[in-house]
């Protein structure tokens, strides 16, 4: 557009960058946002769509968390809206619930499959957060405590709604973070999946999906 904003024409360009970083660039590119981003409103428009883009390009998860690391350090202010996205973590399952592929037309089993890999990316994303001490152990432990009690809220009523969206997310989430949470919590997580992951409701792919996390937790603490 002729009549586009200065700070329009700055957003494309951050855009842009973000949408070519790679192993290879991170270091260039990471100093040509910096450039960029030169006010608090650019800074947490510059957050904002790294929450966007790291979803939907898990390869580079954690690239896109060093850089919100990078860019939150040097500007405190951009920490409120982090923890309050996180912790709305639980609310990507309130919408566009994953479906079971059986008898899905071909357009919609796509659909399904961007789904689950966006909502893997996220637990991802996440979890990268966490590890690099961007976010607190308290609202990390939060969501998983939510996804577990919406889990099992889900059993208790016999409504397979979200079942397989929870278990995808806990199952990324905790892979991801499993060697920076406590022994203990290991233990607690491990005692809750043998209270529900043999359930009628949760089909033999989810429950040996279950199965394996517990395995691996159980392997952590030995």
């Amino acid at each position: 557009k002729e009549d586009i904003s200065n700070i329009e024409k700055q957003q494309h360009e951050i855009k842009g960058l973000l949408n070519k970083l790679s192993n290879v660039n991170f270091n260039e590119i990471q100093k040509k946002i910096i450039i960029i981003s030169d006010t608090d409103e650019l800074i947490l428009f510059t957050i904002k769509y790294i929450f966007e883009i790291a979803l939907k390009q898990p390869l580079f998860c954690k690239h896109y968390v060093k850089l919100i690391k990078y860019i939150n350090e040097e500007n405190s202010n951009t920490q409120t809206y982090i923890d309050d996205t996180c912790r709305n973590f639980k609310n990507i399952f309130s919408t566009n619930n994953i479906k079971n592929n059986k008898d899905l037309s071909y357009d919609a089993f796509c659909e399904n499959n961007i789904l689950k890999k966006y909502k893997e990316g996220y637990s991802q994303f996440f979890g990268e957060l966490f590890l690099n001490k961007i976010i607190s152990n308290n609202i990390i432990i939060e969501n998983i405590d939510n996804i577990f009690s919406m889990l099992l809220s889900n059993l208790e009523s016999n409504t397979d709604v979200f079942i397989e969206d929870l278990i995808i997310c806990i199952n990324k989430l905790l892979l991801t973070i499993i060697d920076s949470i406590p022994i203990n919590y290991i233990k607690k997580t491990i005692v809750t999946i043998n209270s529900f992951y043999t359930h009628p409701l949760i089909i033999k792919r989810l429950r040996f999906k279950l199965m394996d996390l517990k395995d691996t937790l159980e392997n952590k603490i030995k």
